[in-house]
């Protein structure tokens, strides 16, 4: 029995419990995930179609981490990866076809809770050079989509502090809302504030209840920049311009960032590639958790009540203290030394230095 037969059969086995699940109302199926990454992943690798089911072992299943699409993965998509193999292998089992499971093997992954700012030689670069990246290569369709949202979805994590991946590829139309300002000037002119509810991932506030403590839902704030971003990334990706309103009304329930098959979406490893398109311009090779750092600095630059700045993602002032407080020796060289003393530092052509 042929590796491509044991997949085919595992994949009409998993369809059958996605539609199972979607009898039972459950809208979000891992079992569809397992199915998607099969067909994209495990079904297309053409060495390995007519070899014996029996055959393979550690040795051969490991030969998947030297693949491109099985490096540099955000843990949770390795995870997944290993999953939905483990599923072929259960699947070959079940119907006898191998007596046991051979050792998989554990991929690796980025760990993307890690992350410096960027520096602001590099930040120029990295915003200038999305669109040479996407004309770059001959990139399926699937990859040059997300190479087409990725500038929008780098750009939203870094004005919003929003954690990459689950965090904010959960994220729906209908979780922005309207509230009007409380505060006296801006009650009087009857303005409104744009509020984004974050429903998954580390999205807490974490509150006791029955001295258990439990994950709900954060608001944060958003501004006309995050707006922008968001009305452009509708445009993109529909071809039709509409204000941040009308798309909340019409797409409530779609997600924010969409992709173009049944799959996850999945921006790290797009985001890597993109690092490695840039490896010779820039100083440093950056994680899409970079953006969350750069937010985080840029309301610390901007003299941002640390307080205020916790709240808005959904961390604690001594998280920031410890992690995210990386200022830039750039900027804070002013504030150190002061503007004379640089001066003193940099007399004018023909003058001595010091």
């Amino acid at each position: 029995v042929t590796w491509r037969k044991v997949v085919m059969g595992t994949m009409k086995a998993l369809q059958k419990r996605v539609e199972q699940d979607k009898e039972k109302g459950i809208k979000k199926s891992t079992s569809q995930s397992y199915l998607s990454i099969i067909k994209l992943y495990y079904l297309t690798i053409d060495q390995w179609r007519d070899i014996d089911i029996k055959s393979f072992g550690y040795l051969d299943l490991n030969q998947l981490k030297d693949l491109d699409n099985f490096k540099d993965m955000p843990k949770t998509t390795a995870t997944t990866r290993k999953t939905a193999l483990k599923e072929i292998f259960e699947y070959a089992i079940l119907n006898k076809y191998i007596d046991k499971k051979p050792d998989l093997p554990t991929f690796s992954y980025i760990k993307t809770d890690e992350g410096t700012p960027f520096s602001i030689d590099d930040i120029d670069i990295i915003m200038g050079n999305f669109i040479n990246f996407l004309e770059s290569g001959r990139p399926n369709f699937i990859t040059r989509h997300k190479r087409t949202i990725l500038p929008l979805y780098v750009n939203f994590l870094i004005l919003t502090g929003v954690r990459p991946g689950e965090e904010a590829l959960n994220i729906n139309w209908g979780h922005i809302t309207t509230v009007k300002a409380k505060d006296k000037v801006n009650r009087d002119k009857g303005n409104n504030i744009y509020l984004l509810e974050i429903t998954k991932g580390k999205r807490s506030k974490r509150v006791k209840r029955n001295k258990m403590i439990i994950r709900t839902s954060r608001e944060i704030v958003i501004d006309s920049k995050v707006i922008a971003t968001l009305e452009r990334l509708y445009y993109v990706m529909n071809g039709i311009k509409k204000g941040i309103d009308t798309i909340i009304k019409e797409k409530a329930n779609d997600p924010i960032f969409m992709g173009n098959t049944e799959a996850d979406l999945e921006m790290g490893s797009t985001f890597s590639q993109y690092m490695d398109y840039l490896s010779k311009k820039i100083k440093h090779k950056y994680t899409l958790y970079s953006c969350r750092h750069e937010h985080i600095n840029i309301c610390l630059e901007d003299k941002m009540a640390i307080d205020d700045i916790a709240l808005q993602c959904g961390t604690s002032t001594a998280t920031i203290d410890a992690h995210y407080r990386k200022f830039r020796h750039e900027i804070r060289a002013v504030r150190i030394l002061g503007q004379d003393e640089i001066d003193k530092l940099n007399p004018p052509p023909g003058e001595k230095s010091l």
